[in-house]
């Protein structure tokens, strides 16, 4: 009698929890119901804090689409890159602003990145400092691409590279960059012996090929960074890569 009355319980509960308004719930897996989602639809301005059966607890609204990362952190504050429709680097995961709304959806401080030379893009992470880790392409002219060993016949109008940034927010709308590094101090080229960083590719496993394809051949965006994280213990950031 006790598991038939258990059964019930169960089956009640479910049923309650089905009859309740939800924000996007497609399924409900009845032992996983620890912790919160947070998402940001493509389409939308808003971002949604829910829990595992799909009832909103928090949204937040931004004039800007998302530009594909949100944080929640502990103190209730959120973090969420826009898209600020950047006409030059128009690929897919552009961002170029990073807000900070508190709980009750002021936005207490931003940071614009995006201009005719770069713009933040996919991804970013808090650190435990309070800093924040970016994302930025960083525009090169395909004369300058070439100068340092690119194959001219696999090259379009532009060429973009990678940098990851540190800033340290300030003000309503400010950040003090205080660390940076960019793939175009790291590049290695076995293509023309005449050109800058000319050497031997699998002899310098720590440089960057610039002339690996990974994309189509003559895309701009030739590294394609997709995701960074920050490892505390060895104070580095580690980044993924689409292409490579």
């Amino acid at each position: 009698m006790k598991k038939l009355l258990t059964l019930i319980a169960v089956f009640i509960y479910q049923y309650s929890v089905a009859q309740q308004p939800t924000v996007g719930l497609v399924q409900y897996n009845v032992p996983n119901t620890d912790g919160y989602v947070l998402y940001a639809p493509m389409g939308s301005f808003t971002t949604y804090l829910i829990d595992k059966c799909g009832r909103e607890i928090n949204q937040w609204e931004s004039t800007y689409r998302p530009g594909l990362s949100a944080y929640l952190m502990p103190d209730g504050s959120f973090y969420r890159s826009g898209n600020t429709g950047n006409t030059v680097f128009n690929s897919g995961g552009s961002g170029g602003i990073i807000e900070k709304y508190d709980w009750e959806g002021n936005l207490i401080w931003s940071y614009r990145l995006s201009d005719s030379t770069q713009c933040q893009h996919h991804d970013f992470t808090v650190m435990p400092n309070g800093n924040l880790l970016l994302i930025v392409w960083a525009l090169h002219t395909t004369a300058d691409a070439i100068a340092n060993g690119r194959n001219p016949a696999q090259i379009g109008n532009e060429f973009w590279s990678e940098r990851l940034i540190e800033i340290q927010p300030f003000g309503a709308n400010q950040a003090n960059i205080v660390w940076e590094w960019d793939v175009w101090d790291h590049l290695i080229q076995e293509f023309d012996n005449t050109k800058l960083n000319y050497n031997t590719v699998n002899q310098h496993p720590e440089l960057i090929n610039i002339n690996f394809i990974g994309g189509p051949p003559t895309t701009a965006d030739w590294v394609h960074l997709n995701s960074i994280e920050y490892n505390a213990d060895l104070d580095q950031g580690a980044f993924k890569c689409a292409w490579f």
